[in-house]
């Protein structure tokens, strides 16, 4: 079904609805004929060309994924500082490095922890990338008394030896 054929079919419903509603707003309902004959002309359309619906729920689906993408770069965009610049998380690689990555993890998490190897050899291979540690401890006590742990140890210095050896654990956290 070409874009237009789908064009067509969703105006035609469009007009045919907004019909229905400018008459409603009016006080004026169609007559029963009236109104089956719309009905009746919607509904042999779409048997006809049932593949109107799904390309109608494809494009709400792609809308809704472009908004949703849409809003979370602007939440980014507004809390960029806090998530790039707090002085209160942890830094790796060049402090001073153009480039930011802003990592969220936890320290029971196994995804986590195979990243922190390809972020080990970024560091290494690139010398103007800066790393942010935002812990998000959402796997249970255990992670939030290790982000509580490696949060002080950054104000004695050892975040960098204490996050390395959390994250290279293989064992659950208690």
């Amino acid at each position: 079904m070409t874009c237009r054929r789908a064009s067509v079919a969703v105006g035609l419903t469009i007009v045919l609805v907004f019909g229905l509603c400018v008459a409603a707003l009016a006080g004026e309902a169609p007559d029963a004929s009236r109104r089956q004959e719309i009905e009746t002309i919607i509904r042999d359309y779409l048997r006809a060309h049932p593949e109107v619906v799904l390309e109608a729920l494809q494009e709400m689906e792609r809308r809704e994924q472009e908004r949703r993408r849409t809003q979370r770069a602007e939440t980014i965009r507004a809390h960029l500082v806090q998530l790039t610049q707090d002085p209160a998380s942890p830094v790796a690689g060049n402090p001073q490095g153009r480039v930011t990555i802003v990592e969220f993890f936890d320290y029971q998490c196994g995804y986590c922890k195979r990243q922190e190897g390809e972020l080990k050899k970024l560091l290494q291979a690139e010398a103007d990338v800066r790393l942010v540690y935002k812990d998000l401890p959402i796997l249970g006590p255990p992670s939030v008394f290790a982000a509580r742990a490696a949060l002080a140890a950054r104000k004695q210095g050892g975040h960098g030896a204490l996050h390395a050896a959390l994250m290279a654990t293989g064992e659950p956290l208690m």
